[in-house]
């Protein structure tokens, strides 16, 4: 006589099954990233512990070292810092030019991604669009999107917060070294313009 497999039911006589977000190897640990759209350095991206003269301050925290900052004008150009330029004048170019801000997050580990919240301070005015996405061009594939179309940061409410859950479609875990992009795409704004963004992302992590 052969076995079958039945599964739990509740009182309803429906069955319930367990869905398996996470590997045994694998740990719960969120991450926070945020930052002000064309403003070099605003990236914080520390974790708890300090060094250095000030250990105990908001900048003596260490950085994380697995994100960067990067910036486009309207042909796409990246804008980079020249090797003479001081950190004034770059800024000053930034704020002139620069018309999408990039954050590439580069985990060194395998990790799931849960889901994520997603928070706008100083709403622009003007059109500002924002995209997450999985970056696979570097084994020879393409893009993934975790926000297709576009989310309207001039649509929201101020301090608005959006949330994103992914544990309905649990994702196959990514290797190490696979980059996820924050994108915002905006006008030319003066600095008190320009939005400042949240992203808290739920994570497993190897």
């Amino acid at each position: 006589m052969s076995a079958s497999f039945i599964p739990p039911v509740d009182e309803n006589k429906r069955p319930v099954y367990k869905m398996e977000l996470a590997g045994p190897d694998m740990l719960y640990e969120p991450r926070a990233f945020n930052w002000t759209t064309a403003k070099n350095g605003s990236l914080y991206n520390r974790g708890p512990t300090g060094s250095g003269a000030t250990p105990a301050t908001v900048e003596g925290m260490d950085d994380i070292g697995d994100a960067a900052m990067k910036f486009y004008n309207s042909s796409g150009t990246e804008l980079t810092q020249g090797d003479s330029e001081t950190d004034e004048d770059f800024q000053t170019r930034l704020y002139a030019n620069c018309t999408m801000t990039d954050v590439v997050w580069t985990p060194t580990y395998d990790r799931k991604c849960l889901g994520a919240v997603i928070s706008c301070h100083n709403r622009p005015t003007s059109a500002a669009y924002f995209w997450a996405y999985v970056d696979l061009t570097s084994v020879g594939g393409g893009l993934i999107g975790y926000t297709p179309g576009g989310i309207p940061l001039h649509m929201m409410g101020e301090d608005y917060m959006l949330k994103i859950d992914g544990r309905v479609v649990p994702e196959t875990a990514l290797p190490s070294g696979i980059p996820l992009v924050f994108k915002v795409v905006h006008d030319i704004l003066v600095e008190a313009d320009h939005p400042s963004m949240l992203v808290f992302l739920e994570q497993f992590r190897a």
